[in-house]
């Protein structure tokens, strides 16, 4: 950031950070339960500048409040997203953004903000892209695991592995949602599972020409404004797997295989001898069921509309009327 050059009003509202982390300045105003949800209607409505004033403000005299801290990350991490899609450019620039977003997530998780734990896993993968754009996956690859992987709640995690798992070897992974590409991230980057599988974001190779830029290199494929023809040329060298909620439309044409929790294309669609588990996930929702152990039951339920065989074995103990493939 150019020390010559004005604060963005996006960005000031970070200073007040400074106060928070300072008990000894700030007096602890009561908590407004409408603050949080109020500034998600004005993000949803198109003025995130204004949301992010709000909770900056609010924030400053209510530091208790773990919705509303879970809100300001929210923010910064939407913008340090746009930042890519708008071409890398503007002052800050993407990291300054994940860095406030981190700082705020890591007050929603010490105020027991289920999603806080989530969100700041996504801060970590988003971190780790803007490495990858610098410096390529081989690069990326070669820091995993970390000491410090994403910190996300082991079942997330569990499930990054099953979905890596469930790839044949040396396959390109898409995914259908945010959490199946945030767990399978988790999974390779930040804990070193199946190094020979790519996980690839669909959405950011439509619109981030650095992001692309590296993909393709890595694929050796060819960088083109046309995301399906990559895809088909890649699936000529190696299999194409598709997590549960993946579309099979937008990326190769087939012949699809099940397998275990994916449908694979390609050379080779033969599973590898790994193990899939679902102890963590089962450990938890005994635990206490959360809208994440729910969200992860519907990738596990969607899986078996596919695979039918997955009800007798790793989803024997799984049921949602929402869903119904196993236990109906």
């Amino acid at each position: 950031m150019n020390p010559e050059r004005p604060i963005p009003r996006f960005v000031a509202a970070c200073l007040t950070l400074v106060c928070v982390l300072a008990p000894a300045a700030v007096g602890q105003g009561a908590i407004d339960p409408n603050v949080a949800p109020r500034a998600a209607a004005m993000e949803r409505a198109g003025d995130r500048m204004a949301a992010t004033e709000l909770l900056g403000s609010y924030l400053a005299t209510a530091p208790g409040d773990g919705r509303a801290w879970f809100q300001f990350g929210r923010m910064y991490l939407l913008a340090a997203r746009d930042w890519h899609e708008t071409g890398h450019t503007g002052d800050p620039d993407g990291a300054l953004y994940l860095d406030l977003a981190a700082i705020a997530f890591d007050h929603a998780v010490n105020l027991q903000v289920d999603s806080g734990r989530i969100f700041r896993g996504a801060v970590e993968m988003e971190r780790d892209l803007i490495r990858m754009e610098r410096t390529g996956w081989s690069a990326l690859r070669a820091e995993s695991p970390r000491r410090d992987p994403a910190p996300v709640p082991a079942f997330i995690a569990e499930l990054g592995a099953n979905l890596l798992n469930s790839c044949p070897a040396n396959a390109v992974l898409i995914s259908g949602n945010e959490l199946e590409t945030l767990a399978s991230w988790v999974a390779a980057v930040g804990m070193g599972y199946r190094a020979d599988v790519f996980p690839l974001l669909w959405n950011r190779l439509q619109t981030d020409s650095l992001y692309r830029r590296q993909a393709t290199f890595s694929l050796g494929v060819q960088d083109t404004a046309d995301p399906a023809s990559m895809m088909r040329a890649m699936v000529a060298r190696r299999p194409l797997c598709l997590t549960p909620f993946a579309d099979t439309m937008v990326a190769a044409p087939g012949p699809w295989v099940v397998t275990r929790l994916a449908i694979v294309t390609g050379p080779d669609t033969s599973p590898t001898s790994d193990v899939l588990t679902i102890s963590q996930f089962l450990s938890s929702q005994r635990h206490r069921s959360t809208t994440w152990t729910h969200a992860v039951s519907r990738i596990y339920l969607q899986a078996a509309r596919r695979n039918l065989l997955l009800c007798g074995g790793l989803l024997a103990y799984l049921s949602d009327p929402a869903y119904p493939a196993c236990g109906q």
